[in-house]
């Protein structure tokens, strides 16, 4: 861990924008909302804006110059995901019995101090995924424990809980979110979940997926087994299939859409479908 350097570019060119020096874990986790990115290791979280300019300093802090700002110690962060309005953060904290929700300002008026709005102790919550963030609200996904069956769990803006939704069927290590501003979809792992934009309810979920969803033209694509599936946005019924043939290829596949060509990350490589 130590000091990293961070470099936006520009998407059409290439060429280089907006850099930065951080202090970082050793191995980060990279996210984006549409407003703030988030860089998150097992130990320290940055939020920035687009232009990299800090908004939020999160956990571990070497640097003893402004002491006694941060919440609590020693924890590790397990997950994390943002809005505009919110920055959410699972994590597991010394002498606590179980993972911790905080809920706080993406961008508080000293970006060294945290403005929280709620943190609570999630009660058998070994395995939790927090799985998005929308305006105020955040979803976390708990596994089944002690006769209560697994569930995502929407949480308000202040860390309370305010709806619970069943869900079926094992969610694998692998399991991920795919969210931009037209769409947030879940994959378990074998299914795939289309969270509400507005509440991050689940309205739909198709079977036998290979990853999350994506929107591009006004319609989901899904990758499946041998090829894409075009769902409706709406009820998530299969519209129509694009195959394509991805030889043995058996890890998660993410979709996204650049112009007229879809790309599909498999693993560690990237391929452009025309």
């Amino acid at each position: 861990r130590g000091c990293s350097q961070v470099t936006s570019l520009v998407a059409d060119t290439g060429a280089r924008k907006d850099q930065r020096n951080s202090d970082a874990d050793s191995a980060v986790t990279l996210s984006a909302d549409g407003t703030y990115l988030i860089s998150r290791g097992s130990e320290r979280m940055e939020l920035w804006r687009s232009d990299l300019v800090r908004t939020l300093e999160y956990g571990r802090v070497d640097a003893k110059v402004n002491p006694n700002k941060q919440p609590r110690t020693g924890c590790t962060l397990l997950d994390a995901a943002s809005s505009a309005n919110r920055v959410s953060v699972l994590e597991r904290c010394p002498g606590e019995a179980s993972n911790r929700l905080t809920v706080m300002n993406p961008a508080p008026k000293d970006a060294q101090e945290p403005e929280e709005y709620g943190s609570s102790i999630l009660l058998d919550s070994e395995g939790a995924r927090l799985l998005a963030v929308a305006g105020e609200k955040t979803a976390v996904y708990l596994p089944a424990a002690n006769g209560t069956a697994s569930r995502i769990t929407i949480f308000d803006g202040t860390g309370n809980p305010i709806v619970d939704y069943p869900i079926e069927g094992a969610v694998t290590e692998g399991a991920r979110t795919h969210a931009d501003k037209a769409s947030i979809t879940w994959w378990t792992g074998s299914q795939t979940v289309n969270l509400r934009l507005s509440d991050l309810a689940p309205t739909w979920i198709v079977n036998g997926t290979s990853g999350p969803g994506s929107m591009v033209a006004g319609q989901m694509l899904i990758p499946v087994p041998g090829g894409i599936a075009a769902v409706s946005p709406s009820d998530g019924a299969v519209q129509r299939m694009i195959a394509v043939d991805r030889g043995e290829t058996t890890t998660p596949i993410v979709l996204a859409s650049a112009g007229e060509t879809i790309l599909e990350q498999r693993g560690d490589t990237l391929f452009a479908l025309r």
